[in-house]
């Protein structure tokens, strides 16, 4: 069985078959539920309908780490990609994964300070924070820190947004930004935050 949002997924494939986003969103909720072979399946079936969509090379590459630990694989997936999109948001974004779990972390640094906000998934938070474990696993401490710094007036200016996926978006990222920076009781503070706003959003 499959939950009803993945089902209704597939009957809109079946609807829409030339619709690239279905098909991402399906590999997406297949891959969350570990049918890591239909849901690369799915997103093949993406790069079928888009050959320039950058979220179905990054859903095979992480495939490829779910499915078989295989970075190396998840690598030349990421470098089958077009050219043009290999400094986009998407793919360096992931890049800047795989060289953390290859433990390359001057690699990892280099492409870190390329990479650019955009995409659906890639939002100017997402890359501080990413920025921020680069700094931290290369052993630069107190550029960590002020990245975390800055993660965190971002991450709470989007919190007080109201009841929204946004804020809670924001505000489910102040935990890990307060443990950053070594703000235990904060850290705590804030995922009792993020419990009582997703309660209040019924999430």
């Amino acid at each position: 069985d499959v939950p009803a949002e993945v089902a209704g997924l597939q009957r809109s494939m079946d609807l829409n078959p030339r619709d690239p986003s279905l098909a991402l969103s399906l590999g997406e909720g297949l891959a969350e539920l570990r049918r890591y072979d239909q849901a690369g399946i799915a997103f093949r079936r993406a790069l079928a309908i888009a050959p320039n969509d950058p979220e179905a090379y990054t859903g095979l590459a992480q495939l490829e780490v779910l499915q078989y630990a295989d970075v190396r694989a998840a690598m030349a997936l990421l470098d089958k990609a077009p050219v043009e999109l290999h400094s986009g948001a998407e793919i360096l974004s992931e890049r800047v994964e795989l060289l953390l779990l290859q433990r390359d972390y001057k690699a990892a640094q280099q492409a870190a300070e390329s990479l650019r906000s955009g995409g659906r998934f890639v939002s100017p938070l997402s890359v501080l924070i990413l920025r921020a474990r680069v700094s931290r696993l290369s052993g630069d401490t107190q550029g960590a820190k002020a990245l975390c710094q800055q993660a965190l007036g971002m991450a709470t200016a989007i919190a007080s947004g109201g009841l929204n996926e946004a804020a809670l978006h924001g505000e489910a990222v102040i935990p890990a930004v307060q443990a950053c920076l070594g703000h235990r009781a904060e850290a705590l503070q804030a995922l009792q935050n993020v419990r009582a706003l997703a309660s209040k959003m019924d999430v």
